[in-house]
């Protein structure tokens, strides 16, 4: 194994005291093991680095909820400025709820299959409040052969478009999804025809998977089932090394809602996903982190495998960077981490190819530059020299910032 997955079978080091209060925050469903461990991990807290590490891990409305249920004393200063984040996270839920409704509708009516993943609907079925989840974009999904017509909605709707600067039919063969911005409601809404970059997924996990309605006020949300929704959601974190709170607080969630032998049945069903390494991850952490329940033989199952363990201790490494209130930049540490645990998410040497394609066909330089189809080739020439100069970009972009702190 690679060097940043130590051999050591214990965590390679405690979470940062603020760090640690985040994650116990965090626990869900509330109970007394939990709020024991939010009064122990208060006293004594670097409360700017805390709050760092809240706003790096998206995570205020559960803070803030955790805090104010076990009654710890913050200074007056933060609780007042906490508060009204949390005010203002429940007013954005209620604002992306009703818009998530409108868009489905409005895609419903044209006759385009779709659904709302992962946001307001997860926040009701793991929490039982989008309140308590906290969102940055609605994230639609619409079958691959929907999106040019499903683009053209989204702009009559009065978004503008980001991402792709070029033709979105064009860029339906070479991305998973477009980036739209609502200039007046200052609504992110990320349009998708994949879920995931792996190409064996895009039929498993797609608007063709089975689906569920989510009950709320004004109407319902149609999202995935339970089984491809935990799979998409274990693999999801997986992608992203596990590297904001939110994401294993919105699995463990979901997950505790479940009692054990629903669970068992979950995660066997990720099989079908190639998401068996990604699940175990994801619940070995949730056990470690969250103290989700878990069966004996379903945590014995898990904790057997080397890979699992190394690349849990590999999340706990990046939530722990710089006291973990800093952004893991391109290139940091936690980047490189993230991008070496990849290529052991899942077994076999297909995985390995397969990252390998998605990291050379970067979907942004295909998303940004319009080549007529017969010199498509020209963007395996482009890949490097485009590369090196975002680094060098990035490079004077620091150096800019550091004189600028230092004058």
């Amino acid at each position: 194994m690679p060097s940043i997955f130590s051999a050591n079978r214990t965590l390679t080091r405690p979470l940062p005291a603020e760090v640690s209060l985040a994650v116990a925050c965090c626990s869900w469903p509330p109970g007394e093991l939990g709020d024991a461990r939010i009064r122990s991990s208060a006293p004594s807290l670097d409360w700017t680095l805390f709050d760092a590490v809240v706003r790096r891990n998206r995570i205020t409305p559960l803070v803030h909820h955790a805090l104010k249920r076990t009654r710890v004393t913050l200074p007056e200063a933060y609780e007042h400025e906490l508060t009204q984040r949390a005010l203002a996270t429940a007013r954005r839920s209620l604002v992306m709820a009703a818009e998530s409704l409108r868009l489905q509708r409005e895609l419903d009516a044209a006759g385009l299959r779709s659904m709302i993943v992962k946001g307001v609907p997860l926040g009701i079925l793991a929490f039982g409040d989008c309140a308590l989840k906290e969102s940055a974009d609605i994230d639609v999904l619409v079958a691959p052969d929907s999106v040019a017509e499903a683009g053209r909605l989204l702009l009559g709707l009065g978004y503008e478009i980001v991402f792709p600067t070029i033709d979105l039919a064009d860029f339906v063969g070479h991305g998973r999804e477009a980036i739209f911005i609502h200039p007046h409601k200052r609504i992110t809404t990320e349009l998708h025809w994949q879920l995931i970059d792996h190409r064996g997924l895009h039929a498993e996990l797609s608007v063709d998977s089975p689906a569920q309605d989510v009950a709320l006020a004004g109407g319902s949300l149609r999202t995935l089932a339970d089984g491809p929704m935990f799979a998409f959601l274990c693999l999801h974190g997986t992608a992203h090394n596990w590297s904001r709170l939110k994401w294993l607080a919105d699995l463990s969630a979901f997950a505790a809602t479940r009692p054990p032998r629903e669970l068992e049945g979950l995660f066997a069903a990720t099989d079908a996903y190639h998401a068996k390494r990604s699940a175990s991850v994801a619940l070995l952490l949730c056990k470690r982190l969250m103290n989700l329940s878990l069966s004996d033989s379903l945590r014995r199952s898990i904790e057997a495998n080397s890979v699992t363990r190394a690349l849990q201790r590999n999340v706990f490494a990046g939530l722990a960077y710089r006291g973990g209130g800093q952004e893991h930049v391109a290139y940091s540490m936690p980047w490189v981490r993230m991008m070496v645990a990849q290529f052991f998410a899942e077994p076999g040497l297909t995985r390995i190819a397969e990252q390998i394609r998605i990291l050379w066909t970067l979907p942004t330089d295909r998303g940004s530059i319009s080549l007529p189809r017969q010199l498509t080739f020209v963007y395996h020439l482009l890949r490097l020299p485009l590369w090196i100069g975002r680094i060098a970009q990035r490079s004077i972009e620091r150096r800019g910032r550091r004189k600028h702190r230092e004058s």
